[in-house]
């Protein structure tokens, strides 16, 4: 508990700028999960290429 107090102080002291570097930073990587899963399951190039640009 006590080191999720102590992210949740850092995130707090994040200036706007370092909070949208870190929203795009876990954009990015929710984006290369998707992909990577999408990969696993046997999609084809088309298939995935389809999946990023619906969202």
């Amino acid at each position: 508990m006590d080191r999720i107090q102590s992210i949740e102080r850092q995130i707090k002291a994040l200036s706007p700028r370092e909070l949208e570097e870190l929203r795009l930073w876990f954009d990015r990587s929710y984006a290369v999960a998707r992909l990577q899963g999408a990969a696993t399951v046997g999609m084809s190039t088309d298939e995935i290429m389809v999946l990023t640009r619906s969202e």
